[in-house]
């Protein structure tokens, strides 16, 4: 199945996204911000998917997006965020963000919405 990048500040959100993954059987590599995230990127070009919360410290979701667009336009991008910043979901889909997710979300959403954006 799919490689995809989890990218979140809290540890318990991408402990349990990359678990949903991988009982999908979808590989899950996770970041704690956009800094990192990109250093993965650069590190494993064969990554089909990011899903990033967009509120986060030293590099946000948002800015994370603007550099994906530029350096890896291919990679689609999931943002996500809880249901009290929608704003910023629309902001990250104006950026760029193929989809978006309301935290929280279950596995079955996840999973379909990764079908719909990598096998459709």
């Amino acid at each position: 199945m799919a490689k995809i990048l989890v990218v979140d500040d809290s540890e318990s959100a991408r402990r349990a996204i990359c678990k949903m993954l991988m009982q999908y059987n979808h590989s899950a590599m996770n970041a704690e911000n956009g800094k990192r995230a990109l250093a993965i990127l650069d590190e494993n070009l064969d990554i089909e998917l990011i899903i990033t919360d967009v509120l986060m410290p030293e590099m946000d979701g948002i800015e994370l997006i603007r550099e994906l667009t530029e350096k890896y336009p291919d990679v689609p991008v999931v943002a996500m965020s809880g249901t009290n910043n929608v704003p910023y979901l629309q902001i990250a889909e104006k950026l760029g963000a193929i989809e978006t997710l309301e935290k929280p979300f279950e596995s079955e959403q996840l999973f379909s919405l990764i079908n719909k954006i990598l096998y459709d």
